[in-house]
């Protein structure tokens, strides 16, 4: 499933990264696993974040039907409050609801993830989901 996760990978940058609403939203870009430390805030990271988990068609234990795996799209800010993080991660979920490529038949929101980052008098709020694509097998 590596070639349905990384179609995946590069279906999701360029659907967000070519929408004006949301990169109006996020001056310091979209990054692949981990912003550069000096980047602008408010910024998206885009992380392969959970491993796939196969699906076998009933009585055939070695005939993969599809994998779900996972990824994680969150937005990070700085400052006092998730509100931002709320319309940036609303924007996204439009674009991302149901989209597919290739071998992923779909994608859809799992899980929220929401946590705050302090160092001295600087927060840095991140807030956004993991998202779920099931694959077929090729």
């Amino acid at each position: 499933m590596a070639i349905a996760a990384e179609n995946l990978d590069k279906h999701i940058y360029e659907l967000l990264a070519a929408d004006s609403t949301l990169t109006a939203l996020i001056p310091g870009g979209i990054h692949d696993e981990v912003a550069p430390a000096d980047t602008v805030c408010p910024h998206l990271v885009l992380i392969s974040y959970l491993p796939g988990v196969d699906r076998h068609l009933m009585g055939a234990v070695s005939k993969r039907a599809w994998t779900s795996f996972g990824k994680l799209v969150k937005s990070v800010t700085e400052g006092d409050s998730f509100a931002v993080n709320f319309r940036i991660m609303a924007r996204a979920e439009i674009l991302l609801a149901g989209t597919h490529a290739g071998l992923v038949l779909g994608v859809y929101k799992a899980n929220e993830v929401r946590y705050i980052e302090q160092d001295g008098d600087r927060r840095w709020n991140h807030y956004g989901y993991i998202y779920r694509a099931i694959a077929r097998d090729g």
